[in-house]
């Protein structure tokens, strides 16, 4: 929680640090360094946790030591039966992990390097959609206070495939098919659910973004009461039965706080949608993206490891939530509104209460180890 909290106090006291004034030039250089000094924060936070920080790392790093200990010969036998005879899952994450241990030969190591790959991707994203470092601070405290979870310290192998199809987004606003494909069939090899960003080449083409908000708000409920059955004919349709299990209904499911937040952030677009419009690039994108976000949140409430599902495209509601605040501010100062919403952030994060701990630290594993 206080590593949650001191992250989103480094970005407010670095406001000052990176200065937006004097120039255009200037001020496009402290963005890109406010970022860059964010995204070094998240690689940290995410880099040097303990193993017992979220449900899966120790798992992971258990792994580690497997792949590290197994021969290549084993690793390239283990692929060639998963596409011969469907035996085992993403064999290409362990492949591409044997190639990194040569690189990276320790676990701590690892981390690090994996999360630098992944907030290198995301900091090109926000640097190509936002303009203020206000902006940026508001996206770093939703980061923290809903997205770290599922982007910090889960599963290295969706991880890792997330950083891939950060780096395909660019080819996406280029309209180079061949390229976008081939790093989503790269993420895929990492986690099989990367196929479900392909539909993401076409969000740029759908000049209809505001139908699309209404429409994903009018489906929110058809979607919470039959969502299993449609998540369960579109994995059948692309061979995923390996995640059968993301269909199956958990006790206690239901991510209740990030689901009001996408409903409020589709309200708050489609309130302020012609301003937006108006004042953004790209805008299609990122509204049809967070648009899919809202449709795909109810299965959520089926299993909660359907937010691995959901991130693909929920993660553009950093970009969009500045944008809506903007947009909707009753203040004169937009900076006020922005504050307001960072501290209501930090709030919901102290209650939240993550656990964390760093590597050198003591942290007992979580009750699913035991």
């Amino acid at each position: 929680m206080y590593v949650q909290l001191v992250i989103i106090v480094l970005g407010f006291l670095a406001l000052k640090w990176y200065p937006q004034v004097g120039s255009e030039k200037n001020q496009v250089r402290q963005h890109k360094r406010y970022i860059v000094f964010m995204m070094v924060l998240l690689t940290l936070q995410s880099g040097l946790r303990h193993v017992a920080v979220g449900s899966d790392t120790f798992a992971y790093y258990n792994t580690f030591l497997v792949v590290q200990n197994s021969s290549w010969n084993i690793l390239w036998q283990d692929c060639l039966d998963f596409f011969y005879y469907g035996e085992g899952k993403d064999p290409g994450y362990y492949l591409a992990l044997k190639a990194i241990q040569l690189i990276l030969p320790t676990y701590q190591l690892y981390l690090i390097g994996l999360a630098a790959f992944v907030f290198y991707g995301l900091g090109k994203i926000l640097c190509k959609f936002t303009r203020s470092n206000y902006e940026i601070l508001l996206a770093m405290a939703l980061y923290q206070c809903l997205y770290y979870s599922f982007f910090s310290i889960t599963g290295h192998r969706q991880t890792m495939a997330t950083g891939f199809l950060f780096l395909a987004l660019p080819y996406v606003l280029k309209r180079k098919p061949v390229q976008f494909c081939l790093l989503v069939l790269i993420a895929a090899t990492q986690h099989k659910s990367a196929l479900l960003f392909a539909p993401f080449y076409f969000l740029p083409l759908l000049k209809v973004s505001k139908t699309m908000l209404v429409g994903s708000l009018a489906l929110f409920v058809p979607m919470w009461i039959w969502g299993g059955k449609i998540a369960g004919y579109m994995m059948m349709s692309v061979s995923m039965d390996q995640y059968a299990n993301y269909l199956v209904y958990y006790d206690g499911a239901g991510a209740y706080g990030f689901a009001a937040f996408i409903l409020l952030l589709g309200i708050s677009l489609l309130l302020s949608h012609q301003k937006i419009v108006s004042e953004e690039n790209n805008t299609a994108m990122i509204l049809n993206a967070v648009a899919v976000a809202i449709i795909l949140t109810p299965l959520t409430m089926i299993n909660p490891s359907n937010m691995r599902i959901v991130q693909y495209y929920s993660i553009f509601g950093l970009i969009a939530l500045p944008w809506a605040i903007k947009n909707m501010s009753i203040s004169s100062n937009v900076k006020d509104s922005y504050n307001l919403i960072v501290i209501f952030l930090a709030i919901y994060t102290i209650m939240r209460n993550s656990p964390y701990a760093f590597f050198w630290q003591d942290m007992a594993l979580g009750a699913n180890y035991l």
